[in-house]
């Protein structure tokens, strides 16, 4: 009886970088449909009196201020990019005022990126399961096959 082994490290190697990047574009999707999900289920802050520009929640309200909807719509995630050992994946929108309603201070504001939030939590779980090691090295290996 004789064994027959293939050594395939370099093609592995190449499958399991293809396996993270494709889970890291999968991960920014996740964060930027939940950071959606949690600005659309937020509910909408009132416009200022008379010839005021400003957009604020009620007085000593925890529900954040936003007016539409736009924000909620306007993420998108670019394509994941390999640099070096690290694979990126950047979310980002056109909306100018979106810092502000994101990491809002003060009376009536709420910081949507905090971590102790409900679905920042949720959404970390979600991206470390997908991330898993051993979830990325079996994709690698089912594509050798």
């Amino acid at each position: 009886m004789s064994v027959k082994v293939e050594w395939q490290g370099d093609q592995f190697e190449q499958a399991f970088f293809v396996a993270v990047g494709e889970e890291v574009q999968k991960s920014a999707e996740i964060f930027q449909r939940n950071l959606s999900t949690a600005l659309r289920s937020a509910g909408k802050g009132v416009k200022g009196g008379k010839g005021k520009k400003a957009v604020h929640s009620p007085k000593g309200s925890k529900i954040p201020y936003t007016i539409t909807g736009t924000l909620a719509r306007s993420w998108s995630v670019q394509q994941t990019q390999r640099k070096g050992d690290k694979f990126v994946s950047k979310i980002g929108t056109g909306v100018k005022y979106a810092i502000y309603l994101l990491r809002g201070k003060g009376s009536g504001r709420r910081n949507f990126l905090d971590g102790r939030l409900g679905w920042r939590r949720k959404t970390l779980k979600m991206i470390l399961a997908r991330l898993d090691s051993k979830r990325l090295i079996a994709a690698a290996v089912r594509s050798l096959k």
